[in-house]
């Protein structure tokens, strides 16, 4: 995987208000810190059942007008602040970290991924008074294996003029709120 460019922006939904709140970065992430978490998106991204489309009015052809060439982190923001607006007023809507990122793997890709931390505990061994105990201790951790939702678009199908497949791909699961893109 050659990962071009990652940018991460926030949804937060506010509790029991149906209002969302967004938190946009102004900055690229560091591609060499970001390349395993990528790499493992894409990967439990395929293994996932998918829907293949293509695009409809609105949404991303809204934002982006030349998908052979665009800015990851120009585009991002507007279609963050489009998804926000779309899930604040859906209850079960929770938001997470939306990672947009464009790599190449044969193909060039486009993709977009929701993932949130989860809580989880480890164990830490400890010295009680010179006896050897263990405590359990909280983590957050960004499942990068168990995304909420995905996106993906094939740049380099939608960018060929000759080639009529589908060039989306959406994770199955809670896939609608993807129609804003």
């Amino acid at each position: 995987m050659k990962l071009k460019s990652v940018v991460i922006h926030e949804i937060k939904k506010l509790n029991k208000v149906m209002e969302a709140e967004e938190y946009i970065t102004e900055q690229y992430m560091d591609k060499d810190a970001c390349s395993g978490i990528i790499e493992k998106l894409d990967q439990s991204f395929q293994k996932k059942t998918l829907k293949r489309a293509k695009f409809s009015e609105g949404g991303f052809k809204s934002v982006i007008s030349n998908f052979s060439q665009f800015d990851v982190l120009n585009v991002s923001k507007p279609l963050t602040t489009k998804l926000k607006n779309e899930i604040k007023n859906v209850a079960p809507a929770k938001g997470g970290y939306l990672i947009f990122c464009r790599y190449i793997i044969e193909d060039e890709f486009f993709a977009v991924f929701i993932v949130r931390n989860t809580k989880s505990e480890i164990l830490k061994q400890t010295n009680n008074n010179g006896k050897q105990a263990w405590d359990i201790n909280a983590t957050e951790y960004l499942d990068s294996v168990h995304f909420a939702m995905g996106a993906r678009i094939n740049l380099t199908i939608l960018n060929d003029a000759n080639n009529q497949d589908r060039y989306i791909s959406l994770s199955m699961r809670n896939n609608r709120y993807f129609q804003v893109f």
